[in-house]
């Protein structure tokens, strides 16, 4: 009886934890990068709706590159932002992935 217990609770606290892995995901077309000198990125969509990656993020390069990419061939770009609030009409800085394509 004892392991039944200890199961039931584990998943109960498992599924009690599930949103904290939520994200929410907004997609579109790249309409202007910009990039300054301290290395901070500002991306802006076509529609509406736009990113920030601060200069601190050790991903900036990596993600200036395939953004670059997605806005020279007109590729529809997915963000992936760690909140699971983020309005996609907002200004987002929280951004954990991008999906191009």
């Amino acid at each position: 009886m004892k392991p039944l217990f200890f199961y039931t609770a584990l998943a109960a606290s498992l599924a009690l934890s599930a949103p904290a892995f939520a994200y929410s995901e907004c997609t579109g077309k790249v309409s202007r990068l910009y990039i300054d000198n301290t290395g901070y990125i500002w991306i802006e969509m076509i529609g509406g709706g736009s990113s920030e990656i601060p200069a601190t993020n050790p991903n900036k390069i990596t993600y200036y590159s395939a953004l670059l990419s997605a806005k020279l061939s007109n590729a529809s770009v997915t963000f992936r932002y760690a909140k699971d609030v983020t309005t996609c009409s907002a200004v987002n800085s929280d951004l954990m992935a991008l999906w191009i394509g």
